[in-house]
């Protein structure tokens, strides 16, 4: 009897996306948890969205942008302390430094994301590609993925998903739209503390 495998999901997670849209969909809602900083933890995030679509995931991998030591020490104690525990739980991390302008920006996460979206596309390593963002830059990434998938017999299934209270947020254009509720987010906050004793602000 043949048994059909379940999808293979990549999550690409651009981070300050997801903290951006978690901090402004659950930050003033009562919660118990604080908002203020990066709570996720995006292994168990990726797992648990992957299943709600019925599938499997094949890789999580994790993009942001992170300040220099000199710009803000404490961020950046953070951020050094979050990403190792990631690449220990198996995630796979970019970091890019922040340009030092006011506010800090970030540069070439987007690009990294949309790079390996089509790199792994090529090496056929998923079925489904979520990307957990709402940043619309990525509307693209599409098109250049099914013009792969094509050429290799096949299709991909395209999902945004987003911490959203209801009706806040909008997901990715051209992309299957999964916002994630309070509930299931906060199942999935990491429950250890990397802020320095000062703080992350």
């Amino acid at each position: 009897m043949n048994i059909e495998k379940p999808d293979r999901a990549l999550a690409l997670i651009d981070g300050m996306n997801l903290f951006n849209n978690a901090k402004a969909a659950f930050g003033s809602t009562g919660s118990v948890y604080d908002f203020s900083f990066p709570n996720y933890d995006v292994a168990k995030l990726a797992r648990v969205v992957s299943a709600k679509l019925g599938c499997e995931i094949s890789e999580t991998r994790f993009y942001t942008g992170v300040p220099r030591q000199y710009m803000d020490a404490d961020k950046h104690q953070f951020w050094a302390s979050k990403t190792q525990a990631m690449r220990q739980s198996g995630v796979i991390v970019y970091t890019r430094p922040l340009r030092n302008s006011s506010p800090p920006q970030e540069k070439g996460v987007d690009l990294r994301i949309g790079m390996d979206a089509l790199a792994l596309a090529h090496q056929q390593i998923y079925d489904t590609l979520i990307i957990f963002s709402t940043d619309q830059d990525f509307t693209e990434i599409r098109e250049h993925v099914e013009r792969v998938a094509r050429s290799q017999g096949r299709t991909i299934r395209f999902v945004s998903a987003y911490p959203s209270a209801p009706g806040r947020i909008w997901g990715i254009n051209g992309f299957e739209h999964l916002p994630i509720p309070q509930q299931v987010y906060e199942q999935c906050i990491d429950p250890k503390n990397y802020r320095p004793r000062r703080g992350y602000h």
